[in-house]
């Protein structure tokens, strides 16, 4: 009995993943970004940060998407700005305001992204509110044609953290948090890796000696 719990607790894990990847929105391709941290005690109050705050963030991306038709966020060579698939992101364990899109930057422009929130002004002087990072790029290809690369990122930057709470044109630095990148399965990988655990314990029984 004891041997067969942790193969059921290993079958119930999996089961919202599947939920996921079999539903309608679901695509061959998407992948997963997540990162969490505490914002620190000087940063302001505003629809996605508090003082001391706990923060997570989860965002489900086409791996290859679509970028945002938009003049003033998608660059060749510099920048692209995508759409999301799903996302959440919590304070202290609330739901924030949602964010607009994800904007990820190329080497050439210092890498990392910015998860655009509010307003975006361009004139007199160009600025929007967001949690931004610097470092690696996170995509491979051109800024037109991406390619969300999965793997593991700390922000970095020679000068400060290289993490940020961008808000009211003023960027508050953050403690690095690791950013992750993973593949979201496929509907089929998913119900092939369930359909293995279901059938363990009958193969379990056939392999037993009379």
């Amino acid at each position: 009995m004891s041997h067969d719990l942790p193969r059921s607790l290993a079958a119930a894990a999996l089961v919202p993943l599947l939920a996921l990847a079999l539903t309608p929105a679901a695509r061959a391709e998407q992948v997963l970004l997540q990162s969490s941290g505490v914002y620190t005690l000087d940063t302001p109050v505003t629809p996605f940060s508090a003082p001391g705050a706990a923060w997570s963030l989860s965002i489900v991306l086409d791996r290859r998407p679509t970028p945002i038709p938009d003049e003033n966020f998608t660059f060749p060579g510099f920048t692209t700005a995508i759409p999301f698939v799903h996302v959440e992101m919590l304070v202290d364990g609330v739901p924030t305001e949602l964010p607009r899109y994800l904007l990820l930057y190329s080497l050439a422009h210092a890498g990392g992204m910015d998860l655009i929130f509010g307003g975006i002004q361009v004139e007199p002087v160009y600025r929007f509110d967001s949690l931004g990072t610097f470092g690696d790029a996170y995509y491979s290809g051109s800024e037109l044609a991406p390619t969300i690369e999965p793997g593991s990122y700390t922000p970095f930057h020679p000068e400060h953290s290289g993490q940020f709470v961008g808000y009211d044109n003023v960027r508050y630095y953050q403690a690095p948090s690791l950013i992750t990148i993973s593949a979201v399965p496929t509907p089929a990988s998913a119900a092939m890796m369930l359909g293995g655990l279901v059938a363990l314990p009958l193969f379990k029984r056939l392999r037993r000696p009379a």
